[in-house]
């Protein structure tokens, strides 16, 4: 679930969140990051550049030399001493002249898998190069790796033993009898509880009651969507929709309208892929949030500059009908139209169309380029033939 839905979380707030959510109950965290960029394919951690180590450990010791980040980010060591080497935007050219995957990612992406996330790649949502040199973190003098071991040896025993884990310890370069002693006490100290069926979230998004066998029709029906109704007296139409499936759980954009400025041309309520237009009694158009999946066309075909323009899923907190709003206030409307529209961070993108022939732009633009994008992730044994 999402917390303070829209909010710009820091890393000091995330941290304040975590610390008090730990101690109200017991509190399982997961960390998604690499332990450092990749060393083999390249050779090097960062090729070309004079006195980088070439070990994880004397790595993040040059790391921390580097950058005095207070949150692990290491951004400045990024930004600054080697930005070359990642991708952080537009500004520094060519995507692909930056990124670089590991052979699972390249595999993954060649497999038909979809666009792994680089460790090299700086900017964006995923920001995975940041989140690496984040966990180059666990390779400070302070046992961590080796404690991490020592509870793993406690959560599994039959996959792995605490004298398993102390012999290899022993063995590897970085071991001694003193990591030897902070696994044991790890494994000492860990505590662990069956967790049981009952617990976890106790919300329960949609319930559903199951017909009993005597109440099931004979045969295989499925009965279809009837007609939908007019509305306020016959002035308006709403079609009827599934009331099971809701559409809007997938939405990452929403629709938002100037009904002062919608000429009624019809173009959104027609091009809708799933009906989720009502016709209004003023013959305007106003989009259903419970059946909208955000894909964006209803922007792309409207006519009227700004009449139509998709906004983040973030900003909004509920599904409230944006055409009652209007009707109730129209000065208050226009106000929060506005901010919406006007927000450049709520107003980017994140898929669909901005604009009509931008597919065919996208296509020439691609096929100028050696087809790249075209053919990159085709599957199957002829990928290598499907290219320009």
């Amino acid at each position: 679930r999402l917390v303070r839905p829209g909010h710009i979380w820091s890393r000091e707030e995330v941290l304040e969140w975590l610390i008090e959510r730990a101690a109200q109950e017991p509190t399982l965290f997961g960390f998604d990051f690499s332990f450092a960029p990749p060393l083999v394919e390249r050779g090097e951690y960062l090729p070309g550049e004079p006195c980088v180590p070439k070990t994880a450990r004397e790595f993040w010791a040059y790391v921390d030399t580097c950058s005095n980040d207070e949150d692990l980010g290491a951004a400045s060591f990024l930004e600054t001493a080697h930005r070359r080497h990642f991708y952080f935007g537009i500004a520094d050219g060519a995507k692909a002249g930056f990124v670089h995957h590991r052979r699972c990612e390249a595999r993954f992406n060649a497999l038909g898998g979809g666009k792994a996330s680089s460790v090299y790649d700086a900017i964006g949502a995923a920001q995975v190069a940041k989140a690496s040199f984040s966990g180059l973190w666990v390779h400070k003098e302070d046992h961590t790796e080796a404690r991490i071991l020592g509870a793993l040896a406690k959560i599994a025993p039959s996959f792995l033993t605490l004298d398993g884990v102390s012999q290899a310890i022993q063995e590897i370069e970085w071991g001694s009898d003193l990591k030897v002693a902070s696994a044991r006490k790890a494994f000492e100290r860990l505590e662990t509880r069956e967790v049981k069926i009952t617990e976890g979230n106790a919300e329960i998004p949609y319930s559903f009651e199951m017909p009993k066998w005597w109440e099931m029709r004979e045969g295989v029906t499925i009965p279809a969507i009837p007609i939908g109704k007019p509305k306020e007296g016959g002035q308006g139409y709403v079609p009827e929709r599934n009331p099971y499936f809701k559409k809007f759980t997938t939405r990452t954009m929403r629709p938002v309208i100037d009904f002062d400025t919608c000429v009624k041309c019809n173009l959104c309520w027609i091009s809708c892929p799933d009906s989720c237009f009502d016709v209004m009694p003023d013959a305007t158009f106003d989009a259903n949030m419970e059946a909208c999946c955000g894909c964006g066309v209803c922007e792309a075909v409207c006519p009227v500059e700004s009449c139509i323009t998709m906004v983040n899923e973030a900003a909004f907190e509920d599904n409230a009908s944006q055409w009652e709003m209007w009707r109730k206030d129209k000065a208050a409307y226009k106000t929060w139209l506005t901010a919406k529209i006007g927000d450049k961070q709520t107003t980017v993108r994140s898929h669909g169309f901005r604009f009509r022939g931008q597919y065919e732009q996208e296509l020439t633009r691609d096929l100028d380029g050696g087809g790249v994008e075209i053919t990159a992730g085709i599957p199957g044994e002829n990928a290598a033939h499907k290219t320009v």
